[in-house]
């Protein structure tokens, strides 16, 4: 029978229940005994209860509400249950006494700020049966050592960050993605990768451990043998000795995750296949880069805002280019793209305001929207003998006096010549296009 009324303990407590969940608890003991029959603890049900040091729960008990326990401010030690399945976020934040916590087995997900400012915290046991840590979860903990299992596969943003005792780390096979800022500016000095477990895709998000000045040893498996590669970000390691004694490029299995080198000419070296996301953003420095012929894809934003940049030579063997690539590269008068190129992402060249004359390579079957949006001096372009589809890519053009439609486009988006004020538009014999909204591209 589900339990409701009022209850008080001799711990000097008093419950309120209600068919079987703890609603409230009021009272200025230091040691409480919830008694059995209650199923789940409601949002905020012993929240700021300032003299509570420590809690025991009961066996049948299978939920913590949201913020159950927050502000809880001196319980130093909790005993859960067996059957406890589900946290609830925040629900033991800013517990700024609690120091040491063994969690039950059948949790799946240690939840949003669930042990947030827990600043006493040192050690955790996680159980085996958890997949997900998510945002925030021990952020600024007092944390010196954990322990992941094998079942982990997610690791959420911020959920480790701050936490300048925590040293060492070990991540499992299972793991595919630690999210950004999730170990930023804590006080890491190596972290292990084991290798993968069925696992297809692993990706370090952005500044994932970006800041972490102690950081000197990443030990990867894809270094001893083959396997998923780890995939991150340009900043993913930024500000870390481990990453800056890579020396200008850091790549990783033929990918160059980024470079931090100073030239103003930068010829990407031999090994590298692709280039990463972001790899080159925001240097300035640069003013012409060589891109060899096994470079099969630039990712996105690869070269956003390399204000200097004002030559580009891609040799044969690129076959993509990702969203925002060379996206404002104000300076950018120089780039021929090659004829193995297929696919031109999304403002690949926005705002590359110095850009005067691009010829599209033959495979080009579609131009996407705001690939040349802002090309403020563009005065020449060819449009291949293959293209189909052209969406709203040459916005604010308004240097292009002069366009020649092939005969095998069959869709125009409405808004592909908008603000092109000076613009005739010259169509092929044959040509039976139409105009149409967006959504029809």
């Amino acid at each position: 029978m589900e339990k409701s009324g009022r209850i008080e303990t001799k711990d000097g407590f008093t419950l309120t229940l209600e068919k079987g969940q703890l609603k409230d608890v009021a009272g200025t003991g230091r040691q409480l005994f919830l008694p059995e029959g209650i199923e789940r603890i409601r949002t905020g049900a012993l929240s700021e209860l300032k003299t509570l040091e420590e809690v025991f729960l009961p066996e049948g008990l299978r939920e913590i509400g949201n913020s159950a326990f927050r502000l809880c401010v001196n319980l130093k030690k909790v005993h859960f249950s067996s059957t406890v399945k589900t946290l609830g976020d925040y629900c033991f934040t800013a517990c700024r006494s609690l120091d040491d916590v063994v969690l039950p087995q059948g949790i799946g997900v240690l939840p949003e700020c669930c042990f947030w400012g827990c600043t006493s915290l040192k050690n955790i046991d996680i159980p085996d049966s958890v997949r997900e840590i998510r945002e925030m979860a021990f952020y600024e903990t007092g944390l010196s050592s954990i322990r992941f299992p094998d079942t982990l596969i997610r690791i959420g943003c911020y959920a480790f960050r701050g936490c300048a005792r925590l040293e060492e780390a070990v991540f499992p096979g299972s793991l595919q993605l630690i999210d950004m800022d999730a170990f930023a500016e804590s006080g890491l000095k190596a972290v292990r990768f084991l290798p993968a477990r069925g696992v297809e895709k692993r990706t370090i998000s952005f500044g994932a451990f970006a800041g972490c000045i102690h950081l000197e040893k990443a030990e990867f498996p894809e270094d001893h043998e083959d396997g998923p590669v780890w995939e991150f970000m340009e900043d993913s390691f930024n500000g870390t000795p481990w990453q800056a004694a890579m020396g200008d490029f850091v790549i990783r299995s033929g990918r160059l995750v980024c470079y931090q080198g100073k030239e103003e000419q930068v010829t990407v070296p031999e090994e590298v296949t692709s280039i990463a996301d972001r790899a080159f953003r925001g240097n300035g420095n640069i003013k012409k880069v060589i891109i060899g012929p096994g470079v099969k894809t630039i990712g996105r934003r690869a070269f956003f805002s390399c204000t200097s940049l004002k030559e580009v030579t891609i040799h044969t063997g690129l076959e993509e280019l990702g969203n925002g690539a060379f996206e404002n590269c104000r300076a950018l008068k120089d780039i021929r793209l090659p004829g193995s190129l297929r696919v031109i992402g999304r403002n690949a060249f926005h705002g590359c305001g110095a850009l005067e004359e691009i010829i599209l390579p033959p495979d080009i079957r579609r131009i996407e929207s705001g690939t040349f949006f802002f090309c403020e001096s563009l005065k020449k372009v060819v449009l291949p003998k293959n293209l189909e589809q052209i969406a709203a890519a040459f916005e604010e053009c308004t240097s292009l006096r002069k366009i020649t439609i092939p005969k095998g486009v069959k869709r125009i988006e409405v808004l592909a010549f908008n603000g092109c004020t000076h613009l005739d538009i010259l169509y092929e014999e044959g040509y039976q296009g139409k105009v149409v909204e967006p959504e029809m591209i």
